[in-house]
């Protein structure tokens, strides 16, 4: 640096020698400001050898060392042409290291700066990812269950999906029993006469028989080998109802934990043939 003053002719400053080494080195002096941690200001002040707007000469020799080193120049050059003692005044204005922030940027705590780093931001997207894969299954699973519940009274669900074979102990039933149809209820005179029919035909090629009872409100569907349908509608909380038809019987129930199933007089456990909330299974 004491070359670059000789040259130019004149003796330059402390302020000027730091002005001059940070231009040649090409950094901005908010950058520069922003590396040490100090206000821009401070620097500013250093470079235009305004020594009395920094807290005091020790703080200024510290600046102006600060500022070498980062350069990568010697500080003894500038040192030198810096007072050497002061009244120290340091720490009555404000401290060296003091948070840093960009002309024009508006104020924010700490936290703020935090979340808006990059690599924070990309964290919470990756969080935020993995919470929607884990919670869509969940949801439609919900919605699924949540169709069958709600499915009107009078559209029983198709035929045309795959019954699940009955579990023991419906499958060592016998068809020897064959209890009365008094319980068997028709919507209209037409289902009336269809079950009538039904019941003559699974009558004469020795038919099974199927109990339901509605703790709550439901829906049962069941079709015979034949192809009729000997029973669909919706049961009421409180009702029971049989069907006796010609095997193998599809039966179809919606609303699980509202309606009991039995098979000839017996429980028959709803459950490793239902799934949301609808059990699909053949009677033998």
């Amino acid at each position: 640096m004491s070359e670059e003053g000789s040259a130019s002719g004149a003796d330059p400053t402390a302020g000027a020698l730091l002005r001059r080494a940070r231009e040649q080195a090409g950094v901005h002096l908010d950058v520069l400001a922003g590396a040490l941690k100090v206000p821009p200001r401070q620097l500013e002040a250093l470079e235009t050898d305004r020594i009395d707007l920094l807290p005091d000469v020790v703080f200024a020799r510290a600046l102006a060392a600060s500022v070498c080193r980062n350069l990568k120049v010697s500080p003894r050059v500038v040192l030198d042409k810096l007072p050497r003692s002061a009244d120290s005044r340091l720490g009555r204005d404000e401290p060296i290291n003091v948070p840093f922030r960009v002309p024009g940027e508006s104020s924010g705590g700490p936290l703020r700066v935090q979340l808006m780093r990059p690599p924070v931001i990309a964290a919470i997207a990756l969080v935020v990812a993995a919470l929607i894969v884990w919670w869509l299954p969940s949801f439609s699973s919900w919605m699924t269950q949540r169709g069958a519940a709600i499915e009107t009274p009078s559209g029983s669900p198709g035929t045309d999906a795959p019954s699940a074979p009955v579990t023991e102990p419906a499958r060592q039933v016998t068809e020897s029993v064959m209890p009365s149809l008094a319980n068997q209820l028709a919507s209209s005179p037409a289902q009336a006469a269809q079950a009538s029919a039904v019941q003559g035909d699974a009558a004469a090629a020795g038919g099974v028989t199927v109990e339901f009872h509605a703790t709550q409100a439901g829906w049962v569907h069941v079709a015979d080998a034949k192809g009729n349908v000997p029973l669909r509608r919706t049961l009421n909380a409180g009702e029971s109802i049989s069907v006796f038809g010609v095997p193998p019987l599809a039966v179809t129930v919606g609303s699980v934990h509202a309606v009991q199933v039995k098979v000839h007089g017996r429980p028959f456990d709803l459950a490793p043939v239902t799934r949301d909330n609808v059990a699909r299974f053949e009677v033998r």
